[in-house]
């Protein structure tokens, strides 16, 4: 049923938009009250949310859900995590977030690598890509941390909230996650491959 509402466009294009207009709108309110952290995380989630079209141009492709999801992701983790403090608000937010990261991360990874492998000519195993994929989310993860150091060290933000016990928590969450992924991405390629469904 939400596969069908998606691709009928009448939640995919509402969603989409609403979430581009309300990071503008941010940035320009973060230029208005020179408030740099801000401004630098809206303008990083606004980027990140443009990631799609930026594989479209690589000629590769992802379902409309997955899309979605990559976006509403980027908004929730970022915006509304950051900006709207909904790390403080509600504890689970950043389980949630790094759960739903790692799981979409390992799709999309293993997408990518697919498609990169079927158009090189080389068929890998898809083990292999799998793994590869896995490994692509916890760098993708320990990234994070770092880049939540950082912030921490020069604005004094309070991202790593309890340090260490925090960034040992995220990890978990990510290995977890991206084994999910990966591993329902193999066995959705392996079948993909024995009936040529999969493009």
């Amino acid at each position: 049923m939400l596969k069908k509402l998606i691709t009928r466009k009448n939640l995919y294009i509402p969603i989409k938009w609403f979430i581009w207009i309300s990071l503008i709108i941010a940035i320009f309110g973060a230029i208005k009250n020179s408030d740099f952290l801000m401004l630098f995380i809206v303008v990083l989630a606004f980027l990140l949310t443009l990631t799609p079209l930026f594989f479209k141009k690589l000629n590769i492709y992802f379902f409309q859900e997955l899309e979605l999801m990559l976006i509403s992701f980027v908004y929730a983790a970022l915006f509304l995590g950051e900006i709207r403090e909904y790390y403080y608000i509600y504890w689970w937010w950043d389980i949630l977030m790094h759960g739903s990261f790692a799981i979409a991360a390992g799709f999309i990874s293993l997408r990518v690598l697919y498609a990169m492998d079927k158009k090189s000519g080389f068929k890998f195993n898809v083990s292999f890509l799998a793994f590869l994929a896995f490994c692509i989310v916890m760098t993708a993860g320990a990234m994070w941390e770092i880049f939540e150091f950082t912030i921490d060290q020069i604005f004094e933000a309070g991202m790593q909230k309890s340090g260490l016990v925090d960034t040992m928590v995220d990890f978990i969450i990510d290995a977890v996650g991206a084994l999910v992924a990966v591993i329902f991405g193999y066995f959705y390629i392996k079948q993909g491959r024995k009936t040529g469904g999969l493009s």
